[in-house]
């Protein structure tokens, strides 16, 4: 059995899971699942361009254009943190915000409780190094329009900088490794 013979299996599982759902989560899950139907329409089309174009070198074009993929999306996602972090310190207000805890492990940030209008906001904080402790006052950039979009001032830009240029520099990798793969083969 081929992929395309089983192509609408995914979508009759969609429809059932969106009937079944309640209509306040409704909203959530159908963000989840227009990403999930975004990921088959974009293997569908890449299995199509790979078996037209590259069928002698569907085995090394179809995972290699997958890996070239998620990098760009990963590339897509530090970019727009980092146009977000960049907006903030360009246009953002700042206040002095208390760290009330600190997660450890593969994701350490810092979380930030800080106050506008006496109203009480939380953020996460990149952490890069172990800077300050629980009870230490950092400084918030957020923005005034929307108070809960915001971030730890320089940290959390430093963090997007280099996330940024990672997954660049692994997206540039990625296609040429393809690019010599599909030409050497």
């Amino acid at each position: 059995m081929r992929l395309i013979d089983l192509y609408w299996v995914p979508l009759v599982l969609i429809a059932i899971v969106v009937l079944l759902i309640k209509k306040q989560t409704r909203k959530n899950t159908l963000k989840v699942l227009l990403v999930l139907l975004s990921l088959l329409f974009i293997l569908f089309v890449t299995y199509h361009i790979g078996m037209c174009f590259f069928k002698e070198k569907f085995s090394i074009f179809f995972p290699c254009t997958i890996i070239v993929i998620f990098l760009l999306s990963l590339c897509y996602m530090a970019i727009k943190y980092l146009i977000k972090n960049i907006t903030l310190y360009k246009f953002g207000h700042r206040t002095t915000g208390e760290i009330i805890d600190i997660a450890y492990g593969r994701g350490s940030n810092y979380k930030i409780r800080y106050y506008v209008d006496n109203e009480e906001y939380q953020c996460i904080g990149e952490r890069l190094k172990d800077k300050w402790k629980v009870g230490d006052c950092v400084t918030v950039i957020y923005s005034q329009k929307e108070p809960k979009n915001s971030c730890l001032e320089k940290e959390d830009l430093k963090a997007a900088i280099v996330m940024t240029i990672f997954s660049s520099i692994l997206l540039i990798g990625a296609i040429v490794i393809e690019c010599y793969a599909l030409m050497a083969v």
